[in-house]
């Protein structure tokens, strides 16, 4: 990936501004070093251990009922069967009231889909708010560790050159570290 625009005019005169702020002068700001990192937050999240972990928890605490969901579909489908092979035997009571039992069984199983999809999906922004809250604070700890004095979070930045700002990859490897340690 090539080199991105960091910091625009509106950004640097918020530097300026903040350093005069501070009691530094312009010219003191443009001759100090600041160590700055770049940190691609959803990278880090989506491919932590953490990650992993959280997505096989939520997969086992709704496997009942997705396995619930697909024996829904199975009988909805030989009743469907039973329906099109019985037509030509039945009397058009039994086919009305076999189409009446299909029709309610779909309903049955749409609410039950969507049922669960809000669950799992609730479920799941529940784990990733956890996640990302661990991954900005292990982010704050690596920059205090390592004494960034600015760190951005990729794609919200104009230029960056990643290559020498990047951090994410630090930042994995302390969530896998934290993650051992659980």
């Amino acid at each position: 990936m090539g080199p991105k625009l960091l910091v625009g005019p509106r950004f640097l005169l918020g530097v300026i501004a903040l350093a005069t702020t501070l009691g530094l002068q312009p010219a003191a700001v443009a001759q100090t070093s600041y160590k700055i990192g770049v940190v691609d937050l959803q990278k880090a999240a989506s491919t932590s251990p953490q990650a992993e972990a959280a997505r096989k928890k939520i997969d086992g605490e709704f496997s009942k009922r997705d396995k619930k969901l697909i024996a829904m579909q199975k009988q909805i489908r030989r009743e469907e069967e039973k329906l099109v092979k019985g037509r030509d035997v039945m009397s058009s009571d039994q086919f009305s009231k076999a189409q009446s039992k299909v029709r309610k069984l779909r309903r049955e199983f749409q609410r039950a889909l969507d049922e669960f999809n809000e669950d799992r999906n609730l479920r799941n922004a529940e784990e990733l708010r956890k996640l990302q809250a661990e991954v900005i604070k292990v982010t704050q700890q690596l920059a205090k560790d390592e004494k960034f004095d600015l760190v951005v979070v990729h794609g919200v930045v104009v230029f960056a050159n990643e290559r020498k700002l990047d951090i994410t990859k630090k930042v994995i490897e302390r969530l896998k570290r934290n993650f051992r340690r659980n």
